[in-house]
């Protein structure tokens, strides 16, 4: 696997899961 694909991965993930964790934040605050 070439070096850019992983970080172009690990990239994605992360954006993703911090993505969800903000949104889930977000709606457990709204929902109080």
């Amino acid at each position: 696997m070439p070096t850019w694909l992983l970080v172009v991965l690990v990239f994605l993930i992360g954006g993703v899961v911090g993505w969800v964790l903000a949104r889930n934040r977000a709606a457990r605050r709204a929902r109080r």
